[in-house]
């Protein structure tokens, strides 16, 4: 298991330095092909786990008319609108080198995704889709000024798969608000992901696999009395947390986007990608093995038609 961890995050900082190397994360811009589909993609998966589900055609019209006229088409053109403008504040983190989590910010997010709210709960709640109990709500501030001071504290200290997977899983164990929970915690880790110069991660995968990556995590948490609780023993707790699953996830969206944005600066500041099987003769590969290296992620590379597509350049071994 191990090993298979470190693989995901070498094959990560490989993407990231060679990201970096053509610039770096563009600017997050809604006219940027890239982005536009990354946060229209995101609205509609994420949204979708919380069982509200939009098209893609249907998004392009609540897009393009900025209103929405049924619960789903508020809900996606809030999460939309709310995402943007995070991931805009995030972009000048990565830009700035500087990094900042606390209470206001929190809270704006869920207003901003209900379009009301935004105030911690006042009573107990459940987690959908889990057996865990989270924290009484009178814990809740002081249990989220731990969450964001742990986030702000390990921010460049740990492999990225493996502070986002941590980062998340705490904030939807504390679940501090009465509802949109998931959708404002999944903004707040892809901010923490484009502070860092990645972009957002889609959650593609069925719900039930989500949860089951936050029960992972949350065992640790089932041991103690929330009332007892102080940072010295949350930063022990979160370096037992067990986040194979999360990580396994977030790396499988984490890939697929860096790669799209990888491909089109390359193409854009360097030049047009090869047929995989051209790049394969020139690197001593036979065409089977290339493609099978492109889909386990060590090479970047693109389908086009029936095609890969790939560079020599884009080798991430």
């Amino acid at each position: 298991m191990k090993t298979k961890e470190n693989l995901r995050n070498r094959l990560t900082k490989r993407r990231k330095e060679i990201l970096e190397g053509l610039g770096g994360l563009p600017e997050v811009e809604v006219k940027n092909r890239e982005w536009l589909y990354l946060l229209g993609e995101e609205t509609r998966f994420s949204i979708m786990i919380e069982g509200v589900f939009v098209s893609e055609d249907e998004l392009e019209k609540i897009l393009s008319g900025g209103r929405g006229e049924t619960r789903e088409a508020e809900d996606a053109l809030n999460y939309f609108r709310t995402a943007k403008f995070i991931y805009g504040l995030g972009y000048e983190n990565y830009r700035s080198g500087k990094f900042f989590l606390n209470l206001p910010l929190v809270r704006q997010v869920n207003h901003g995704v209900l379009g009301k709210g935004g105030e911690f709960r006042k009573g107990d709640i459940s987690i959908a889709g889990t057996r865990f109990k989270p924290p009484d709500f009178h814990l809740i501030p002081e249990l989220v000024e731990m969450w964001a001071r742990w986030t702000e504290e390990y921010f460049n200290k740990l492999p990225v798969l493996t502070l986002a997977s941590r980062s998340h899983i705490l904030f939807e164990i504390i679940h501090p608000f009465e509802d949109g929970n998931g959708r404002t915690g999944r903004i707040l880790f892809n901010y923490t992901l484009i502070s860092l110069g990645y972009p957002p991660v889609i959650l593609k995968e069925e719900k039930e696999k989500y949860y089951r990556a936050i029960e992972e995590g949350e065992r640790e948490f089932r041991k103690i009395r929330f009332e007892e609780l102080n940072y010295p023993r949350l930063k022990d707790m979160m370096e037992r947390m067990k986040t194979d699953k999360m990580e396994k996830l977030i790396f499988t969206s984490l890939r697929e986007n860096m790669d799209l944005i990888i491909v089109s600066l390359f193409e854009k500041k360097k030049e047009k990608l090869l047929p995989a099987d051209v790049v394969a003769e020139k690197m001593g590969y036979s065409k089977d093995s290339m493609r099978t290296l492109i889909k386990r992620g060590k090479f970047i590379g693109v389908k086009r038609g029936r095609k890969w597509y790939t560079h020599p350049e884009l080798c991430l071994m």
